[in-house]
């Protein structure tokens, strides 16, 4: 995969949409007394709308879809689940009949009915109580804005968005759903496949994680505050990707909590229509992918292809897990010509496999090391081919070519071509470079466990080199 510049025209709605909800009290008899959870239905009317869209962006409108949740505060601080009826699914007015009771040992006790969609479990609500003992609002913690959100055509996922509501006293029955979050609309054009869009607020705003939300006598707009430990990355997933048209844009739909973003946003937008789909295809094409480790056409963002311990943005504190190895990856297809290289390491190896790839009869891949401005290298970016021979010196980078031609004549494809590393060189080759270095000066405690993790990843790597070269110890 690989990012992708496409145009762009990003909306922001706030929106505050409404939704009645009646409350028919109709106790549930007919099941065994062990099992029997007992409550009020619970019915809503909203105006029609496209059916299957969960809250509409032409109109406000809502329609529920089959497995929709709600919980509700019932004059206690702990929530009951409800789910819609059958009946209601797909319909702008339907009914929610209760599926399981809170925990009914809580005391504390609420004079009003108060709503939240979705249904979370570990929800509490807790009245905001003056010196003189009025209640002013309530506050609800345990509210989750979901870090990964599902791409929904013409809307947004679901369950990403939140809507609250509050009766003026126990026996009213109407509830008026209100909209928390506001929404960020991206307008594509293009001839790509978009797999995600990353989105990153410039300063490092909140964007998901765990919230308080506060509700207001009166009709006021519910407040949400994000929980310290908040993330400020939020990411749309579009499954196996969404294909965009050159004339017409496709809008891809965010919720976030209501943010101002004084110094703008960051989206790292992700397209399927890369190397894989590229290999897959089966023809007869050379791809040479240039590894500079980070996204470096956006601006240095941190990728599947950072290595563990790595600083990069998104990654201020090092990346925790191992970067992808893209050239197992495409060695898995079987037929397609492989090459990891380092022109600065090994000229002949470098020339060789272009050699291989152009009499290959099939997709190719070169994988090139190659130092960027965002490494750092205290040596200087006029070092880079030195840079890169150090790599494979110390064992950071490895050389070799799967050549599948060679199976054919019944010999092993790869060829491993890295002499065996000196692995004593390793640390300090990585404390040459800044993205690494400064770790050390601003989470020191966690530097030299990052670096020792990506030491042993890269050994692992190599031992898995071995293994298919024939040379496994």
């Amino acid at each position: 995969m690989k990012g992708i510049l496409i145009k762009i025209a990003a909306l922001i709605f706030l929106i505050a949409s409404c939704q009645q909800v009646e409350l028919p009290i109709e106790a549930d008899g007919d099941k065994p007394e062990a099992e029997q959870v007992s409550g009020p239905e619970f019915t809503t009317h909203v105006e029609a709308f496209g059916a299957q869209i969960k809250i509409a962006m032409d109109g406000n409108s809502v329609v529920w879809n089959a497995g929709d949740q709600i919980a509700i505060f019932q004059g206690l601080s702990a929530a009951d689940k409800y789910q819609v009826k059958e009946d209601g699914i797909g319909k702008t007015s339907a009914t929610f009949e209760i599926v399981a009771k809170g925990d009914e040992s809580s005391t504390t006790e609420l004079p009003v009915n108060i709503a939240l969609y979705p249904y979370e479990s570990n929800l509490v609500c807790t009245p905001v109580i003056t010196e003189n003992g009025k209640t002013t609002a309530y506050q609800i913690t345990g509210v989750t804005i979901p870090s990964t959100q599902t791409y929904t055509a013409n809307s947004f996922a679901g369950e990403s968005f939140p809507m609250a509501a509050l009766t003026n006293g126990i026996s009213d029955h109407i509830l008026n759903f209100k909209n928390i979050c506001g929404v960020l609309e991206f307008q594509l054009k293009g001839t790509a496949k978009v797999k995600t869009i990353e989105l990153n607020g410039n300063d490092n705003e909140p964007l998901s994680g765990k919230a308080t939300l506060t509700v207001y006598p009166g009709g006021a707009i519910p407040t949400i505050a994000m929980s310290p430990d908040a993330s400020n990355t939020v990411i749309l997933d579009c499954g196996d990707g969404v294909q965009l048209n050159e004339t017409t844009a496709t809008s891809f739909l965010i919720s976030i909590p209501p943010t101002a973003f004084e110094n703008g946003f960051t989206a790292t937008i992700v397209s399927v229509n890369g190397v894989s789909e590229v290999l897959a295809s089966g023809e007869n094409v050379n791809v040479m992918v240039v590894d500079t480790e980070v996204y470096s056409n956006t601006g240095g963002q941190s990728s599947k292809s950072t290595p563990a311990g790595a600083v990069a943005k998104f990654a201020t504190s090092g990346k925790k897990i191992r970067k992808k190895d893209l050239g197992m990856m495409a060695m898995s297809y079987g037929y397609v010509y492989v090459a990891q290289v380092a022109m600065g390491a090994n000229q002949a190896q470098f020339l060789n496999a272009i050699k291989e790839a152009e009499a290959h009869d099939g997709p190719s891949l070169f994988i090139a090391y190659a130092p960027c401005i965002n490494h750092g290298l205290k040596a200087g970016m006029g070092k880079s081919q030195r840079e890169e021979k150090l790599a494979v010196e110390c064992g950071y980078w490895h050389l070799y070519r799967f050549n599948p031609a060679l199976e054919a004549e019944g010999k092993n494809p790869f060829t491993l071509d890295s002499k065996e590393p000196d692995w004593s060189k390793f640390q300090d080759f990585i404390k040459g470079e800044v993205r690494y270095a400064s770790l050390l000066k601003t989470f020191p405690a966690e530097a030299g466990e990052l670096f020792a993790l990506t030491e042993e990843f890269a050994k692992l790597c190599l031992a898995s080199y071995k293994h298919m070269a024939g040379q496994a110890e």
